[in-house]
């Protein structure tokens, strides 16, 4: 599965996962302004986030949640 995290005007950071047709989860309410950036670690289980209110955010995920990122020698064989 793949999953994405996207971030909206309305203050909110959805969590998205091809395996399902709700999101994993919705971030309201950690903002008072516009989502301007995120960006995953390389671990890829710790998502960042930051606002046009200066602010900023970390959001830790466990494998469950978010399943495990693939290997360099998957990702290249998947290709």
């Amino acid at each position: 599965m793949c999953c994405v995290a996207l971030g909206s005007r309305d203050k909110s950071i959805s969590v998205w996962s091809t395996a399902l047709k709700r999101p994993v989860v919705v971030v309201r309410d950690a903002f008072t302004s516009s989502i301007l950036d995120l960006c995953w670690s390389a671990s890829a289980n710790i998502m960042m986030a930051c606002s046009w209110d200066g602010t900023a955010a970390v959001a830790y995920f466990t494998g469950d949640e978010i399943g495990k990122p693939l290997s360099n020698e998957e990702m290249v064989s998947s290709s």
